[in-house]
């Protein structure tokens, strides 16, 4: 079975989302995993960019 557009444009902005917020969390309270985290976040961004420019736009740039 194959996600409907929709879905997806939801589950990309939902996730973009959650980068923002996350990363502000993450940076500030654990510096050390943060490394690893802000690595990992610019992978899963690359899969993002379908979603809602202005969320990517700003989870890109958070911390970056």
């Amino acid at each position: 079975m194959q996600a409907k557009p929709k879905f997806l444009a939801f589950e990309f902005c939902s996730c973009s989302a959650d980068l923002i917020s996350n990363t502000y969390s993450i940076v500030e309270h654990d510096p050390g995993f943060a490394k690893v985290y802000l690595r990992e976040k610019e992978l899963l961004l690359e899969v993002l960019k379908e979603g809602d420019h202005t969320l990517w736009k700003k989870a890109k740039n958070v911390h970056s």
